[in-house]
């Protein structure tokens, strides 16, 4: 049995930037291995695998080590190509249920909305060992519920000079980093962000849309925003915007680019 395969820029309206992901769409259950085998033969920071549910699609992400819980560029992948293959009209919302959370999605091939949930923060210390360890001292670190440091940087500058320790994080508790700030002057967007990721093999993710479930809360903490505009600094770099729906949950507005389409013969 044959099954699409999609490669998609997402968080851009320009091909060959934002962040890429895989999109497999089957009509039948996958097995777990072969995921895992496909997205590390995609070798893209993720895949996501899409199969028909009741009354929605499932969704699971893979990077080409592990199964993760949730992706942001991947679900806004998957959206543009349900949306492309007509299998959602134009217009009409997309309900995808993952292994942890269930996500909506509305828009077009080339434009999306997703509704993503808020993942709980707090204010942590800044220590010795987070120091030493990543290379970087922030203004503030928060940690996520689900175990993501958040390093406020004083500046833009910052964010774009930072080089943290890959090899450090890697095998230690701050495998899961972003690394964000507010420009003290309007610099064309509200947040300069760069996330990595080593813990999963990713030492710097090109566009990461779930890093922004728990930057909202930060930004409207801390600045007051309930709708702020991001711009990814990574070398491909990637934009989005943000706005809080309520306390647990925050849309996520992007574009996406299907750059090439397949066939899977295994």
């Amino acid at each position: 049995m044959t099954k699409k395969l999609f490669q998609v820029d997402a968080f851009t309206s320009e091909a060959f930037k934002g962040n890429p992901a895989g999109v497999l769409l089957s009509d039948t259950h996958l097995d777990e291995s072969f995921m895992q085998q496909m997205a590390a033969e995609m070798n893209l920071s993720e895949t996501a695998f899409v199969t028909p549910g009741d009354d929605c699609f499932n969704i699971r992400f893979f990077t080409p080590y592990a199964e993760i819980m949730l992706c942001g560029h991947a679900t806004l992948a998957a959206a543009a190509v349900l949306y492309d293959q007509r299998m959602v009209a134009e217009g009409d919302p997309i309900f995808f249920k993952s292994s942890h959370h269930h996500l909506y999605v509305m828009g077009d091939r080339h434009h999306l909305k997703m509704d993503f949930p808020i993942l709980g923060v707090s204010s942590v210390p800044v220590t010795e060992d987070f120091t030493d360890t990543t290379g970087l001292m922030p203004d503030a670190l928060y940690r996520s519920e689900h175990g993501w440091y958040l390093a406020w940087m004083k500046g833009v500058e910052d964010v774009h000079r930072a080089h943290p320790r890959i090899q450090h994080m890697r095998h230690s508790e701050y495998g899961h980093l972003i690394v964000a700030s507010r420009p003290q002057q309007r610099e064309g967007y509200d947040c300069f962000v760069r996330v990595f990721v080593p813990a999963l093999g990713i030492d710097e993710d090109p566009v990461t849309g779930s890093a922004q479930c728990v930057i909202a809360p930060v930004m409207k903490e801390r600045h007051g925003l309930d709708y702020y505009t991001v711009l990814q600094d990574s070398s491909r770099s990637g934009t989005m915007s943000v706005r809080c729906v309520n306390d647990e949950r925050i849309e996520i507005e992007g574009s996406a680019v299907i750059i090439f389409e397949g066939v899977v013969r295994v």
